[in-house]
């Protein structure tokens, strides 16, 4: 009894873990594109999922991104994104169509 009750606890943690992994990998492949709105009269920093950044952001390659839209590059190099301003997973800004 033991040991199964043993078992069980084993695979439900290994399963949990797998599910928040899982989790992450998928804001990574959906938060592609960073975009500075204006809500409530308030910049509000919103990742192509949808999700509102409430926190920076640390890229692969350095680069830090504030949910006030202050893009910093691993150089110290500094962009203040503006209402509308969009910036892809490597702190670029990028054009508009």
């Amino acid at each position: 009894m033991k040991k199964s009750v043993g078992i069980g606890a084993i695979l439900f943690c290994s399963l949990y873990m797998g599910a928040q992994n899982d989790k992450k990998i998928m804001e990574g492949k959906q938060d592609s594109v960073y975009c500075l709105v204006m809500k409530d009269g308030f910049a509000v920093l919103a990742s192509s999922s949808g999700r509102v950044i409430t926190s920076d952001i640390n890229l692969a390659n350095g680069t830090r991104i504030t949910p006030k839209g202050l893009v910093t590059k691993k150089d110290g190099q500094q962009i203040i994104m503006k209402d509308g301003d969009c910036t892809n997973t490597i702190g670029e800004p990028m054009k508009e169509n």
